[in-house]
Formats: structure tokens, sequence, C-alpha cells
């Protein structure tokens, strides 16, 4: 009921507009997946260099589509993929329905 509340809360915020933000992957889950500590890694606070600045993906966002909207269609590669319901849903069900996961 809580996810409900939510999902009825930003789509009254929001209307059907859904934001999405690329974003560069976090340095230090990098450095965990090759291996490397972070135990020796002093965190600075400085700036970010030119070259991280020029790195960042700009935001972009789209509207919903008639179609998409209570179409119960929860492949993420559908064209009637339907956000709403998929948020409504189970992990588990939208892990197994889109393949990342075997009943």
């Amino acid at each position: 009921k809580s996810e409900e509340a939510l999902s009825a809360k930003l789509c009254k915020k929001y209307g059907n507009m859904v934001k999405l933000l690329i974003a560069p992957e976090d340095e230090e889950v990098r450095r965990k997946a090759s291996g490397r500590g972070t135990s020796s890694l002093k965190k600075t606070n400085t700036l970010p260099s030119s070259n991280e600045t020029e790195e960042k993906k700009e935001e972009s966002f789209y509207n919903i589509k008639e179609c998409q909207t209570n179409s119960q269609d929860y492949q993420f590669n559908s064209p009637n993929f339907d956000i709403y319901g998929a948020l409504s849903q189970h992990e588990h069900f939208i892990l197994t329905t889109n393949g990342f996961k075997k009943e």
C-alpha cells in the first residue's frame, strides 16, 4: 500500500512525465569490482576536474503514451511497457518476466 500511495503522490506531482537520470558508475563501485580495496584511499572534498564534469550525462524524460497506461505489459523492451503497473508488481515477478531470474 505504501508503494501505491507513493505512486499516486508522484503521479499527482509530476503527471505522466517520467524522468530518467543516466549517471556514470560510482568510482568506488568500480574499484571494488576490479578487486582493489578502498582502505588505502582517502576521501577528499575537492571539486570535480574538467574531465569529470564533461562525463556527466544529460537528464532526459518522456511522456507516457496512452497505450502504456494500464496495458499490463511488463516487458522492459516493449513499446507498451506499463511503468506504473510494473512499479506496483513484486520485484521477483518483474525480474522473471524480463528474463533476469528463472522461476
